[in-house]
C-alpha cells in the first residue's frame, strides 16, 4: 500500500497491520487464490520491505539521461 510522504509512522504500521490481518484470514486467501493472485510472504508485506524494494525497483527500470557509468 502507498501512501503520501510524511505520513505518520503510527498510521502506516496501523494500516500495514489491518492489511497483514485480512491477508492472512483463510476465505480472503481463497478468494485470491480463485482470482490468480497469490499472497505474498509473511516477510515480503512490512513498510520497510517495500520501500526497498520500490527503490531497487526504481534504480532497475530508470532511464538513464546520460552516458552509462
Amino acid at each position: 500500500m502507498f501512501m503520501p510522504k510524511g505520513t505518520p509512522a503510527a498510521l502506516v504500521n496501523k494500516l500495514n497491520d489491518a492489511l497483514v490481518k485480512v491477508m492472512d484470514n483463510p476465505a480472503v486467501r481463497e478468494r485470491l487464490h480463485t482470482l490468480g493472485l497469490i499472497v505474498v510472504a509473511p516477510e515480503r508485506r512490512t513498510p520497510a520491505y517495500l520501500q526497498t524494494f520500490v527503490e531497487r525497483e526504481i534504480d532497475k527500470w530508470a532511464v538513464r539521461s546520460g552516458p552509462a557509468a
